[in-house]
C-alpha cells in the first residue's frame, strides 16, 4: 500500500484545536472529570508570544525582539472573570521544561500587563489621573492579570527531566535558609502512558489517550480496540492523531478503505493492520527457516565427508538429533555414503 505520512505536531493540534476536546482535556485533568468548563467557555488566543528586550550594538541600543509560539492558548470564562489556560505538546523528554513554561506564563503576563499600560495610557491621558508610582508602571494599584497555566500533554516513556525550577538548581553548599528564598515553578505535566483513568474524559480522548497508552502491547491494544465500540466509527482527526503519534503509517493508508458514516472503522483497521503485521512475520520467519536450513545443510555436508556419523554431528552443532536427521539423511542418499 503507498503510505502518506501525517504530521504528528499538525494532527495533534488540527484534533485538540476542537474546543469540546480542550474543554474535556482540562476537566480530566484538572478537575477530575468534573464537568467544569464547557466548549462554550474557551475562546482561543493568540499563540504566538512576542517580548521585547535591550540589546546593545556596539555604541547604539537597539530594540530586539524575540517570539515564541505556543501549541495551545485559551482564554477561559469562569463567571465574569476568566484565566489563560495553555497545553504545551512534547513527545521526548525536555530537559529545561519548567524553565520552558516559566517564559511562557510570564510572556503572557507581560502580555496582559502591556495591554492594560496601553489601555491606560489610551483612558487617561493625563499623568495627573495616577499616582507618582502608577504613573511609574503604567499599572493602576486596582488592575489586576489573569491567571496563566500551561499544562504538559507528554507522549513518550518514563518522564525522567526535572520538573520543579529547583530540581534545575545548584543548590550544593547554599544555605537552607537562602534556599527558601528562591521561588520555585513545578511543572503541570500529563504523562499519557502513566495516566490509570481514562475514563475521565468524556471525548473521544479517551480512545486516542487509551490507544497511544497501549500502542506497543499488540494484544491489549487489539482487545481494548474490540471492546469499545467507539472505535468503529472515528472521527477523522481523531484517527490521524492516533496513526501520527503511534507512528502507525499503515493505518494511514488503511484510512479510506475504512470509511463509514462520516467517521472512520478503527476496530477493521486494526484487525487488517495487525494482519498483515502477521503475515509479514510469517514470511520473515520462512525466510529465516529458509537461510538456517542451507547454513546446516553446507555444514553437515563437510561433517559427513569426514565420516563423522549422526550422533557426533548432532553434538557438534548442539542440535537435537531429530532435528538434523532429515538433512543428513538426504546428504547420505545424495553422496550414497552411510556412517554408523
Amino acid at each position: 500500500r503507498e503510505v502518506c505520512l501525517i504530521d504528528k505536531d499538525l494532527a495533534t493540534k488540527v484534533c485538540l484545536s476542537d474546543n469540546r476536546r480542550y474543554a474535556d482535556l482540562l476537566n480530566a485533568l484538572i478537575f477530575g472529570g468534573r464537568q467544569q468548563i464547557h466548549a462554550s467557555d474557551l475562546e482561543e488566543s493568540d499563540s504566538l508570544q512576542v517580548r521585547k528586550a535591550a540589546k546593545r550594538n556596539q555604541r547604539r541600543k537597539e530594540s530586539a525582539y524575540r517570539q515564541r509560539t505556543r501549541d495551545f492558548i485559551r482564554r477561559t470564562s469562569f463567571g465574569v472573570n476568566f484565566a489563560m489556560i495553555g497545553v504545551e505538546n512534547q513527545e521526548q523528554v525536555h530537559y529545561l521544561m519548567p524553565l520552558r513554561t516559566m517564559e511562557y506564563d510570564m510572556a503572557e503576563y507581560e502580555k496582559q500587563a502591556d495591554h492594560i499600560k496601553k489601555r491606560n495610557r489610551q483612558e487617561h491621558p493625563s499623568k495627573n489621573r495616577f499616582s507618582p508610582a502608577e504613573f511609574l508602571s503604567g499599572f493602576r494599584k486596582n488592575d489586576k492579570l489573569s491567571p496563566c497555566v500551561t499544562i504538559v500533554l507528554y507522549y513518550g516513556d518514563d518522564w525522567d527531566g526535572a520538573k520543579t525550577l529547583h530540581e534545575l538548581l545548584d543548590f550544593s553548599e547554599i544555605p537552607k535558609e537562602l534556599r527558601n528564598y528562591v521561588n520555585d515553578y513545578p511543572l503541570h505535566i500529563f504523562s499519557i502512558k502513566e495516566f490509570d483513568n481514562m475514563d475521565l474524559f468524556q471525548t473521544d480522548l479517551k480512545q486516542i489517550f487509551n490507544f497511544i497508552k497501549y500502542s506497543k502491547e499488540k494484544e491489549i491494544l487489539k482487545k481494548l480496540v474490540e471492546e469499545d465500540s467507539a472505535y468503529q466509527n472515528m472521527a477523522e482527526e481523531a484517527y490521524e492523531m492516533i496513526a501520527a503519534c503511534t507512528h502507525a503509517e499503515e493505518l494511514i493508508a488503511l484510512e479510506e478503505t475504512h470509511r463509514k458514516d462520516g467517521g472512520i472503522d478503527m476496530c477493521q483497521a486494526i484487525k487488517e493492520m495487525l494482519e498483515d503485521e502477521r503475515k509479514i512475520g510469517m514470511e520473515r520467519g520462512i525466510e529465516c527457516g529458509i537461510e538456517r536450513g542451507a547454513r546446516l545443510l553446507l555444514i553437515i555436508q563437510k561433517k559427513v565427508k569426514k565420516n563423522l556419523p549422526l550422533d557426533a554431528i548432532a553434538d557438534d552443532l548442539e542440535e537435537d538429533i531429530e532435528v538434523i536427521r532429515p538433512i543428513y539423511e538426504m546428504v547420505i542418499k545424495d553422496t550414497g555414503e552411510a556412517n554408523p
